[in-house]
């Protein structure tokens, strides 16, 4: 034991004990679904540059209101450098993980962010004009998540947060038909994405159980920095769902629905923030309140929130960008 030891810490490489049929045995009986993402990864691959140009003729070209075009991009933007901070986190995480099923689940998200990368780059592209920059809030955010050594933190804010939110987008893009190619080529985004929260459901319990109580609480820290960069993000956002004709409200309450969904499936949920019966009440009341459902007029003291949350939110975005 102690002979492994020294071995392991002198020579690291190669992981022995990856060969091992010990070792095997008890990584198929905790991980086999992680390879079986692989394996459906690998059987419903795509060709990026085929389907969007197949798109494009089909429909005869993007079709969008003039008016529309700006918010577009403004939204898509987050979504194209997302994707590229996707695939340098994959690519981390594949080297990082200490399990085959898991580096193989990794490997394959990494390859599934190169092509939307690619193709979302494309698309932007065609809309036309210049691709728009981030916010600094989306941009503290990513380089954060690529940033941090924590393998729990990188886990929790890639696979579940960030995932969970770009599906929410993807889907109401879709539904609302807002440009037809983007409509049609959104749900081959989302089906993989959909992998990808599933290799944060299924790897994170095995990294939370090691977490020690000051492990605990730096991950829900964590957490709150991410809320905190996002809620000013989308104070940003507003205006541009506003003029695509999505729904802030239902935005809101799908993405909290779908990290609530995606944690329910998780067996270990030490240092994940999630919102009590009643915690959950409330935040819902204060996003009706905040952002009505469509159909509903804002009061007058919510219109006078929300231009303040968003005059704050424009001003730390131009004094942050400048010193950045």
């Amino acid at each position: 034991m102690v002979r492994e030891f020294v071995r392991s810490s002198l020579f690291p490489f190669p992981p022995y004990q990856l060969g091992s049929e010990a070792y095997i045995a008890e990584a198929c009986g905790k991980f086999a679904k992680l390879e079986r993402l692989c394996q459906i990864a690998q059987s419903r691959s795509w060709n990026g540059k085929e389907v969007l140009a197949d798109l494009l003729r089909r429909h005869g070209g993007i079709q969008v209101e003039p008016h529309q075009r700006g918010p577009l991009a403004r939204v898509f933007s987050i979504i194209l450098w997302g994707e590229l901070a996707a695939w340098v986190i994959s690519a981390d995480l594949a080297e990082r993980l200490d399990d085959v099923e898991a580096k193989m689940a990794a490997t394959s998200q990494a390859f599934d962010e190169a092509r939307h990368f690619n193709t979302m780059r494309d698309y932007l592209l065609e809309l036309g004009g210049e691709i728009p920059r981030l916010d600094i809030y989306t941009a503290m955010l990513l380089r954060m998540l690529i940033d941090t050594r924590s393998l729990p933190h990188k886990l929790l804010g890639m696979q579940l947060l960030a995932e969970t939110f770009a599906i929410d987008v993807f889907r109401t893009v879709a539904e609302r038909r807002i440009e037809p190619v983007l409509a049609d080529l959104l749900p081959y985004f989302e089906r993989d994405e959909s992998r990808h929260v599933a290799l944060g459901v299924l790897y994170l319990p095995e990294q939370l159980r090691r977490l020690s109580l000051p492990g605990v609480i730096s991950v829900y820290a964590f957490q709150a920095r991410i809320f905190a960069l996002t809620s000013m993000t989308q104070a940003l956002l507003a205006p541009d769902f506003e003029a695509l004709g999505i729904d802030n409200n239902q935005v809101a309450r799908r993405g909290l629905k779908l990290q609530k969904e995606a944690v329910e499936q998780m067996n270990e949920t030490r240092g994940v923030l999630t919102l009590s019966a009643p915690a959950e009440w409330i935040t819902f009341q204060a996003l009706d309140f905040l952002f009505p459902p469509k159909g509903e007029q804002r009061s007058t003291i919510a219109e006078v929130l929300n231009t303040a949350g968003r005059t704050v939110a424009r001003a730390g975005d131009y004094a942050l960008s400048w010193a950045a």
